[in-house]
């Protein structure tokens, strides 16, 4: 436990045997708001020293110093190092988040193309039912006092049923089971995040006894799913533009065709250089199901959440709301009435209210980087620091997100601190999909779904917040991710067409 303490770094007094994790294993804090606390504690470091039980970690708080970590300097910081992984027990662990080194590297090269714009453009037709089907839902819901969270959460499920695995989603209502098991995804009870918390922190302990995160009923119910698509496709050589298909293409082919002009300038956060790839690997079935899976397990309740807090965010600010509106409508008369992917494109206040939404309530509160290869920071309050491999590098996205240093009243909801014209941000204090290499590869597939469902609500339905609804708004304690503790209920009013 002396170990910062003799490197000369700020930390706060950790407790024996636990390290700074015991408000975490007490169910006192959440994650999201020990790192926030742990961010404030010390607003003039650059880097604060923490344990994570007896295992050492750095809280990097500066940007310049994130940008050498997450984008200068990667090469020293490649891995994840979040939770253990048993590859060999549990094929779900072979998705590309948990993947390091040169795997990483050569699957993440493979998937790149499978989110380029060409991709996104033919799977935004699929989504286009699912926001029709949204407002209708919506409707419903208003009517029988219903929460607007479960109509998001159908939607993003039908997006994910149709685009990832080509489920036909007309009958969606008649699919109980898709939704009660893609619900228990991330639906964490105190015994789940318990788990979690092994995960991370005792790794050989959670190998040692096969700790999982995923119940094996989810796991093997969408693993049937999955493998019984990709044996379909094959036998039948139906084709379909959904991710199964470019799964598919990645076994068939070892890389997924890039159509003409299918990578844009939009697309340069994919590329990673070929020379990065040393490793040959078989694309096999269990790494093509374990993509798979990270593909739906990310997007089910991330889609629903942000899209409830975007909500919440415009209920409570009608002017920014109305503001929205205002666009929206122009540009979808500007397309005779249809909300297609050019549409959405021209809708740029409708990205700031996200990206504003995402600021101040980021699914992903902190990010981890594990030290591969030692390094010595140069330059700066922190120079000659070295950071041994092995050691946990924690960016804290929240309290990054929430510093008055850079976002001036950090808890107001001003969507235009996003625009182009009026503000520039400081680089690195903005990270709700990470950054770099790392960054997460289904971003723009993310918010490309995102920005569909809150702009056919936003055209169809004045939101205002309900009386039932508990505020200040208060996290889930046992869970990492930030997800309101108590429902949030709005008033809806349908809006008759201009």
């Amino acid at each position: 436990m002396a170990y910062w303490l003799e490197r000369g770094v700020v930390h706060p007094p950790p407790w024996p045997l636990v390290g700074n994790s015991l408000p975490l294993f007490a169910f006192v804090e959440s994650p999201a708001h020990f790192f926030k606390r742990l961010y404030d504690q010390f607003p003039r470091q650059e880097v604060i020293g923490f344990f994570q039980l007896n295992r050492p970690m750095l809280m990097v708080r500066s940007p310049r110093l994130l940008e050498k970590v997450i984008i200068k300097d990667f090469g020293h910081f490649v891995d994840h190092g979040l939770f253990a992984l048993n590859k060999e027990k549990n094929w779900i662990d072979q998705g590309l988040f948990n993947l390091s080194g040169t795997h990483w590297r050569a699957v993440r090269n493979k998937m790149t193309p499978a989110f380029t714009t060409g991709k996104l453009k033919m799977m935004f037709d699929q989504m286009v039912p699912s926001a029709d089907n949204l407002v209708q839902y919506v409707d419903r819901a208003h009517r029988s006092g219903h929460q607007i969270k479960d109509a998001m959460g159908i939607f993003s499920m039908e997006i994910i049923a149709s685009c990832a695995f080509g489920l036909d989603v007309k009958n969606w209502e008649g699919q109980p089971k898709f939704r009660r098991m893609g619900s228990k995804i991330l639906n964490v009870n105190w015994a789940r995040y318990l788990a979690m918390l092994v995960l991370m922190t005792l790794p050989e302990l959670a190998i040692k006894f096969d700790v999982k995160f995923t119940a094996d009923d989810v796991r093997d119910y969408f693993g049937g799913i999955i493998q019984e698509t990709m044996d379909e496709r094959a036998r039948s050589g139906r084709v379909r533009n959904d991710f199964v298909q470019l799964m598919l293409q990645l076994k068939e082919k070892g890389s997924v065709e890039i159509q003409t002009k299918d990578l844009s300038q939009e697309d340069d956060y994919l590329n990673i250089s070929d020379k990065m790839i040393t490793e040959s690997f078989q694309m096999d079935d269990q790494l093509l199901m374990a993509q798979a899976f990270n593909f739906l397990s990310a997007g089910f309740d991330a889609t629903s959440t942000t899209l409830t807090y975007a909500c919440f965010e415009l209920a409570r600010n009608p002017r920014v709301q109305d503001k929205l509106r205002a666009q929206i409508r122009s540009v979808v008369d500007k397309h005779g009435g249809a909300f297609t992917y050019q549409a959405i494109k021209e809708m740029p206040y409708l990205e700031q209210c996200l990206d504003e939404t995402l600021r101040i309530h980021p699914l992903v509160t902190f990010l981890v980087r594990m030290c591969t290869k030692d390094y010595t920071i140069e330059g700066g309050p922190s120079s000659g620091l070295k950071i041994d491999v092995g050691t946990g590098i924690l960016v804290p996205v929240l309290g990054l997100h929430m510093d008055p240093q850079y976002y001036p009243e950090p808890e107001e909801f001003r969507p235009e601190r996003f625009d182009p014209n009026i503000t520039s941000r400081t680089p690195f204090t903005y990270l709700p999909f990470g950054d770099g290499p790392r960054m997460c590869i289904g971003m723009r597939f993310a918010i490309l779904q995102m920005k569909l469902g809150l702009a056919r609500l936003v055209h169809d339905f004045r939101l205002s917040l309900s009386a039932n609804t508990r505020l200040p708004l208060e996290a889930v304690t046992a869970n990492i991710l930030l997800l309101p503790k108590h429902k949030i209920w709005f008033d809806v009013e349908r809006i008759a067409p201009t």
